[in-house]
């Protein structure tokens, strides 16, 4: 089987884990990247001031995102990887804006967007300065917090995000990537795209249409989502694949000459579900 994606233009530093029975709680507040929907004021006040770990408003040294006046500002977080979402806290300044989050939506989902799931509408109160909610359980990559109007200021200061590891594994890593030309003779190789590295190493077709980049999974698996991030823009696509089995994927441009930095190729390897085997046969070969 083979999955076609058509292209188009475009560190952990803490974690928390409480072990709950057969399962792994984990709080994901620092495992992500920030943004946000416009530049800031100051690196002061930067996407990333709230995955800090300052929530505390007594904290001396407490630190806020902070997204000038804009229609519909938001904030997100990308968690590098897919969880099952429980739960998610936000927390406001105390002494300034606790009124930027009244009505700001909490949505949790696999796809790059504001579109996602929601979770939650926060309603702000006086005195309060953490919001934390119920989620169920969401399958989810990214976190947004949106706050729907124009004209509308955004501060976050801290966002939390729980949930549990899922059976989800990068099987790209697993992989042979192949591409239709490449730019250079030492440089911009296929095996840029599946090295786990998202936006500093990338694989560069030559500058004509056409092209393409392949991976090989060497076996077929249960593909549920795959991620193409491009270096342009440091955009990522998210692909939902619903399970479709296949061994290869192939990224394809019919115009633009194609510079993909990384191809994540998520699958549910041990569900109960799936038919094929989902680890490469042991072998003394290395495939890459």
């Amino acid at each position: 089987g083979a999955v076609s994606v058509v292209f188009p233009l475009f560190p952990p530093n803490y974690l928390k884990a409480e072990k709950n029975k057969n399962e792994i709680v984990i709080a994901f507040f620092l495992l992500g990247r920030a943004a946000q929907s416009a530049g800031p004021a100051s690196v002061a006040t930067g996407p990333e001031m709230a995955i800090d770990s300052y929530k505390d408003p007594q904290h001396s040294g407490t630190t806020c995102a902070s997204v000038p006046t804009q229609d519909d500002p938001w904030w997100r977080v990308d968690l590098m990887s897919i969880y099952h979402i429980t739960a998610v806290s936000v927390f406001s300044e105390q002494h300034c804006c606790q009124e930027q989050l009244d009505g700001a939506e909490i949505r949790i989902g696999l796809r790059n967007d504001t579109n996602n799931h929601r979770c939650a509408i926060i309603s702000a109160a006086e005195g309060h300065t953490e919001y934390g909610y119920q989620c169920g359980v969401v399958l989810g990559r990214f976190v947004y917090v949106v706050l729907p109007g124009q004209q509308r200021n955004l501060t976050v200061c801290e966002v939390q995000v729980y949930g549990t590891v899922t059976t989800s594994e990068n099987v790209a890593l697993r992989g042979v990537a192949y591409q239709s030309s490449s730019q250079w003779k030492t440089a911009g190789k296929a095996s840029n795209a599946i090295d786990g590295v998202q936006f500093s190493t990338c694989c560069v077709t030559q500058n004509k249409p056409n092209q393409w980049v392949n991976v090989d999974l060497v076996v077929p698996y249960n593909i549920s989502v795959i991620h193409c991030t491009s270096s342009s823009s440091q955009s990522l696509m998210t692909l939902d694949c619903g399970g479709i089995v296949g061994r290869t994927v192939t990224v394809f441009h019919p115009d633009v000459p194609l510079t993909l930095c990384e191809v994540e190729i998520f699958s549910t390897w041990n569900h109960p579900g799936n038919i094929f085997q989902q680890r490469p046969p042991t072998s003394g070969k290395q495939l890459m």
